[in-house]
């Protein structure tokens, strides 16, 4: 067992330190303003590297919300979202395929053992909570995909389910990092809005999550 948890660890902090190193060595990339001059001198390079870094995301098990963020920073709009888009069908797909081909007991027995409830409400609601639980800013998203596709969901419903939620986030979070860059006043309001949004949403997820009684 400690073999088995210790590989994807290991693998995780290769990932990561080859993605450091290769921005601060090989690329020369300290701040933020180095990263923008970067992005400015090599578009067609950057644009690569970020979908790239973003596809394979869930090897490294980062969260696919700073890209979205981080896509409108360094991206014009329609740029920016179509990269993200791309990369989300990507990596969801990537995780409907090892929850479709996951003969491996031990990771889904440890997934139950940790979001006990997650099994039961994913096969009640089906689809609708696979929405919830991109939506949610609290939701183990990459996890529910995996338990979705595990539990019978179908690849076209699926994929549906992650295009349609997923566009109004990446908009959003893409306007967000867009608005870091030209206005703080326009940041914070959207910053508030997405805070009020996020705090109804983890009610909801708050409830669909209570244990029901016995």
């Amino acid at each position: 067992m400690k073999k088995h948890n210790t590989v994807p660890k290991i693998l995780m902090i290769i990932i990561w330190a080859f993605i450091l190193l290769l921005i601060r060595y090989y690329f020369k990339i300290s701040s933020l303003s180095d990263l923008m001059k970067f992005i400015e001198y090599n578009k067609g390079l950057s644009t690569v590297t970020f979908f790239i870094i973003s596809s394979i995301r869930i090897f490294a098990l980062l969260p696919g919300m700073p890209f979205m963020i981080m896509s409108g920073i360094l991206f014009d709009p329609i740029v920016g979202f179509t990269l993200c888009m791309l990369s989300i069908i990507i990596s969801e797909t990537l995780i409907f395929i090892l929850g479709k081909n996951s003969y491996n007991m031990k990771f889904i027995n440890k997934i139950n053992n940790k979001f006990p409830q997650l099994m039961h409400v994913s096969k009640k609601y089906n689809y609708k909570f696979l929405v919830l639980g991109i939506l949610c800013p609290i939701s183990p998203t990459d996890i529910i995909c995996f338990i979705s596709s595990y539990m019978g969901l179908s690849y076209r419903n699926f994929l549906l389910t992650i295009i349609i939620a997923h566009m109004p986030l990446i908009l959003i979070y893409n306007i967000l990092g867009q608005s870091f860059l030209y206005s703080t006043y326009y940041f914070i309001f959207l910053a508030v809005t997405l805070f009020v949004i996020s705090i109804y949403l983890i009610s909801i997820w708050n409830k669909v999550m209570r244990p029901t009684p016995q």
